[in-house]
């Protein structure tokens, strides 16, 4: 299993953040997830270090570790730019924009929340409202480097071209 770019995993993320702590039990209960899928995101998401046990669970229920998501994003932000550089607290806007996300987004995926949809809503507030200088720059940074939005600029070029 694809933890990254998988919408399940994802969904597993979000319900066990939701609901505090969960267990694959819970996810088909609750949430109308398979018992043996959930089981299975939750057990390689824990060999990862992306859910913790809660000590003393009994079934074993899972944590959100976010101080690991937060190296997810730097793993990411390699592989697409091979070094970003964050502002001073960015780990802490970081977890609150996880956070926040989780909270809201039903579908989507590790990775597409931490590169894709990032990028467009640190653009969108620049655009909009403005961004606070140390992430403006950081998303100047990104937009300078990262391929992934402009290839869809592209397309919407394409589009323009032939209307």
């Amino acid at each position: 299993m694809d933890l990254d770019n998988s919408v399940l995993a994802y969904q597993v993320f979000r319900y066990t953040y939701l609901d505090d702590k969960s267990y694959s039990v819970q996810m088909e209960l609750q949430h109308d997830l398979n018992d043996e899928d959930a089981e299975q995101v939750m057990l390689k998401a824990s060999e990862q270090g992306l859910l913790q046990v809660v000590k003393d669970s009994d079934p074993e229920e899972y944590k959100v570790d976010f101080d690991a998501l937060i190296d997810k994003f730097y793993e990411y932000w390699e592989e697409e730019l091979e070094e970003l550089n964050t502002p001073v607290a960015f780990e802490k806007f970081l977890k609150g924009y996880m956070k926040s996300y989780l909270k809201h987004e039903k579908n989507s995926s590790l990775r597409e929340m931490l590169i894709g949809d990032l990028y467009l809503g640190l653009g969108n507030m620049d655009s909009s409202q403005g961004l606070p200088p140390g992430l403006e720059e950081l998303y100047f940074e990104m937009s300078e480097r990262y391929e992934g939005p402009k290839k869809f600029r592209d397309y919407v070029q394409k589009g323009l071209d032939q209307s």
